[in-house]
């Protein structure tokens, strides 16, 4: 298992999927996805709604005030423990956990409907996933938000080698 996504066409879209195995219980993993303390340490915005299959839900990057990024999405499916998936922007996402001998598989997609911010945004998740791996393992970190960073550069030139060019047209966050 490799700390990068892999890219698929799914259903006509292009997928990014990232999975980790954790040594963390499936509770603990769920709680650390679905609760605003916990997302608050790893996830980009805020998750404002309730946490129910087809609730509408708002997104809001914390560090920022009021932001042109923010943006209203939905819960598409949420079945605790196990699948919580989101209607983010223009992708859908999902996390998914299945029980290990030693705790949890995290397998996280993120399905895009526009292929020219495939680079950017797996970057992106690419961050998101390690700070919530680090997350459940005790350490403290920030969230990832509007701004991009020298890891996040990086890792967009890695991505952009990884699956090429045409993944990669929108590399700059929007503003």
């Amino acid at each position: 298992m490799t700390a990068h996504g892999s890219l698929q066409t799914v259903d006509g879209r292009p997928t990014v999927t990232f999975e980790r195995d954790l040594p963390h219980p499936v509770a603990t993993v769920w709680r650390a996805l679905t609760e605003p303390e916990h997302l608050a340490q790893w996830f980009p915005t805020t998750i404002d709604g309730e946490r129910r299959a087809g609730a509408h839900v708002d997104f809001r990057f914390r560090d920022v005030g009021h932001s042109d990024w923010d943006f209203d999405g939905a819960i598409t499916e949420f079945d605790p423990p196990r699948v919580f998936a989101l209607r983010w922007g223009e992708q859908d996402i999902r996390f998914e956990l299945t029980p290990t001998d030693v705790g949890a598989r995290l397998r996280f997609t993120a399905a895009f409907d526009e292929p020219g911010i495939v680079v950017r945004d797996s970057s992106g998740w690419h961050v998101c996933v390690d700070g919530l791996v680090g997350h459940l393992a005790g350490e403290t970190g920030t969230a990832p938000g509007t701004e991009t960073t020298p890891e996040i550069d990086a890792l967009v030139d890695d991505y952009r080698r990884r699956f090429g060019e045409e993944y990669a047209v929108t590399t700059a966050p929007p503003g």
